[in-house]
């Protein structure tokens, strides 16, 4: 569990560093893609957190970090979110994590569409907060259930 919280700790220096470049040049046309992101996100139902709702995610946030134009931190969240999607199942996730998450990608898109870099980078900074607690409760849950079980006597 470690590695979640330190791969967390990077995305949210990396993300927190992109949003604010974004903000700084984020174009009508920019805007109009993170808000067809953010449909496609909310439009990903079902009675589990799934696979698919998980990529979107991860296709709003990389967006965001490719309209700051600095590659290399785009990469390197790439990076991140390679190893953090091998780590975990989706469904791990409470339900409520994802009208919590439609909120603050919305209030991500306010901020920036608003020009303000610093509102945008604490409130990304928050949503990976809040995205992280809720991983962590999931990933503990299966440990305790996992060491709950008696293979041998």
């Amino acid at each position: 569990m470690d590695d979640v919280k330190e791969l967390y700790e990077m995305r949210g220096l990396i993300e927190g560093f992109l949003v604010r470049k974004t903000a700084e040049s984020i174009s009508e046309d920019q805007l109009e893609q993170l808000r067809g992101l953010m449909a496609e996100h909310e439009g990903v139902r079902g009675p589990a957190y799934t696979r698919e709702r998980l990529w979107c995610d991860a296709r709003l946030h990389i967006a965001l970090a490719s309209f700051s134009g600095h590659r290399v931190g785009e990469r390197f969240l790439r990076q991140v979110f390679d190893r953090l999607y091998l780590m975990y199942r989706p469904e791990r996730l409470a339900m409520e994590r994802m009208r919590e998450a439609e909120k603050e990608h919305k209030e991500v898109y306010d901020a920036l569409a608003a020009g303000d870099g610093e509102q945008a980078c604490e409130i990304i900074r928050k949503h990976i907060q809040n995205g992280r607690k809720h991983i962590l409760e999931g990933l503990e849950k299966e440990v305790r259930r996992r060491d709950s079980f008696i293979l041998w006597n």
